[in-house]
């Protein structure tokens, strides 16, 4: 099974210099999308979904600064965590 490239909220909150907080009320909004990993709570953005959204809104985050931070994750086996089950994106 493929793996697929994800963020969590806090890894978000990182890349575009916000808070956690923010980044859920984005989430609450519907602004931006996210699955929910099966039989938890915890929320996860796919790359592509967060490069479309800092366009969209016009984040001071540039595609190649969310590809660092995808490369310094998967250097950290340890924090990255499940990927979805298929039908559980949320809108």
């Amino acid at each position: 099974m493929e793996t697929l490239k994800h963020f969590t909220t806090g890894e978000i909150a990182k890349i575009c210099g916000t808070s956690r907080v923010v980044v859920n009320q984005w989430c609450n909004c519907g602004i931006l999308k996210y699955y929910l990993l099966p039989f938890q709570k915890q929320r996860r953005i796919l790359f592509d979904t967060l490069v479309e959204f800092v366009k969209e809104y016009n984040l001071p985050v540039t595609k190649l600064t969310i590809q660092k931070a995808w490369e310094d994750k998967i250097w950290q086996p340890e924090q990255n965590a499940g990927t979805p089950a298929k039908g559980h994106l949320q809108d």
